[in-house]
């Protein structure tokens, strides 16, 4: 990854930008129930399994002395940091996809419905091209203005809907069972595997990661679980007939001041989804640059581009195409990849360097 440092406050601010825009692009399945009291506590589950799936990141940190994971597993086995890439560009590219489905999704139903807009979202594709062209510092710093806009469009959207309140919505918890409940939690965590891009910018942060890391989870979860409240007491059972149910609890508020303030919701989700795409297409774009180190420096990022946009025309085409791509067993297989397995491998590969390093040491 490039060498442009930023610090941990602007590096969290762009994963937390990420995985809440996640949320609000959450489409309702039959898997998850949010019209429930127990969706208010699905954010808590993830943050203690963000928590614990963390932890190999961590220690591939300290073991590394704080270099990103290509460049550290390259140091023992270039074939082996191949692959690491290899696997991180391709999981990526699916997350890319995934985001810009749903975006087409949104915009063709809430913003613009009934109509094709897929021309928008191949604008959108071809800006956030562009905008990875920059780099991580200028991406991160901008994700604290829109950390800003997020946390001020979150606020107004739960004080415009306070008087909708029905505290009939709100059930006993674990009316279906303790096991259905960590059951659907799950299900709602693999939506947000953002944390697994930390391991491969670990050499550009300067500043705690772990504190900031614990910093971002804290507040993530707080977000999650204000917006499935309001989900819950504004909309209960009904927000499992909405498409969005997030965005749609923003169409029933009162605000005096601004009228069809879900225009706006629009408008700062729609910024924020761009710097998501932009942060995804840089990852994918660095992978790229790391497997073909002789390659201008734009091309991946031009090649991302173009092939992201080919696939989501194809997939725009077909409902059944957009089913698999959101469809939960590749939202899991997806996220246990990303956030699990490959980190781990990556700490196991380094360990082995260091053994391997070690034993030569005593033996001369």
């Amino acid at each position: 990854m490039t060498q442009n440092k930023v610090t941990t406050g602007q590096f969290y601010s762009l994963l937390y930008i990420c995985s809440v825009v996640a949320a609000f692009m959450f489409v309702s399945t039959t898997v998850i129930d949010l019209g429930v009291t127990d969706a208010v506590l699905f954010p808590v589950v993830f943050g203690v399994l963000s928590l614990i799936t963390i932890i190999p990141t961590f220690l591939f940190y300290k073991r590394s002395n704080g270099v990103s994971v290509l460049n550290a597993v390259s140091k023992s086995s270039k074939a082996f940091s191949n692959i690491l890439a290899f696997s991180y560009s391709v999981l990526v590219f699916i997350l890319l996809l995934r985001t810009l489905a749903r975006l087409d999704l949104f915009v063709s139903s809430e913003i613009f419905p009934e109509n094709t807009m897929t021309f928008l979202i191949v604008l959108i594709v071809i800006v956030s091209t562009a905008l990875s062209l920059l780099d991580i510092g200028a991406l991160s710093r901008a994700s604290t203005i829109f950390l800003v806009l997020v946390t001020v469009t979150v606020s107004v959207v739960v004080a415009s809907t306070f008087s909708n309140f029905d505290t009939i919505n709100f059930v006993p918890l674990f009316m279906n069972g303790s096991e259905e409940f960590f059951k659907q939690a799950l299900a709602y965590s693999m939506f947000f595997p953002e944390s697994a891009c930390l391991i491969l910018f670990l050499s550009n942060i300067k500043g705690n990661i772990k504190k900031g890391y614990l910093a971002y989870i804290l507040f993530l979860v707080l977000s999650l679980s204000t917006v499935a409240f309001t989900v819950v007491g504004v909309l209960g059972e009904f927000s499992n007939t909405q498409l969005f149910p997030a965005f749609a609890i923003s169409s029933v508020g009162e605000f005096r001041v601004l009228e069809r303030f879900e225009s706006i919701q629009s408008s700062v989700w729609t910024v924020c989804i761009v710097a998501k795409t932009t942060f995804q297409i840089m990852i994918i774009s660095n992978c790229i640059r790391h497997l073909f180190k002789k390659v201008k420096w734009w091309t991946p990022n031009v090649l991302v581009g173009i092939i992201t946009t080919g696939f989501l025309l194809y997939i725009s085409k077909g409902v059944t195409r957009f089913s698999f791509m959101s469809s939960q067993f590749q939202v899991t297989l997806t996220y246990i990849l990303l956030v699990v397995v490959l980190p781990i491998i990556a700490l196991l590969s380094i360990l082995k360097q260091k053994r391997g390093d070690s034993l030569g040491n005593e033996n001369s």
